[in-house]
């Protein structure tokens, strides 16, 4: 199962994803693929595109992003989520999607 937290603050967005979906083979898995992909496209969104101060890693059954959010960044942070939960009701039992707003 892949796990993913998402920590929404007033000036920071915390991103962390562990785990693997189980869904295929290790190296195979198209859900584990599909949500390395747009992961990896939040990670050049943020970083590349809006230029936002943070951190970002992705490696094997990993991911995070922290970054300092701006106006505006929730919209595509619950973009992600809503291509989780969409993800999630294709491939059930594949995530555990948790949200904290503080």
């Amino acid at each position: 199962m892949i796990n993913v937290v998402v920590v929404i603050s007033d000036s920071r967005i915390l991103i962390e994803m562990e785990g693997h979906s189980g869904y295929g083979k290790k190296g195979e898995d198209i859900v584990c693929a599909g949500i390395s992909g747009v992961f990896q496209f939040l990670i050049v969104h943020l970083f590349n595109n809006l230029k936002r101060e943070g951190t970002f890693s992705l490696s094997s059954g990993r991911g995070r992003i922290e970054f300092d959010s701006k106006k505006g960044d929730e919209v595509i942070v619950n973009s992600f989520l809503e291509y989780l939960r969409k993800v999630d009701k294709s491939y059930p039992n594949s995530l555990r999607i948790e949200v904290f707003v503080r």
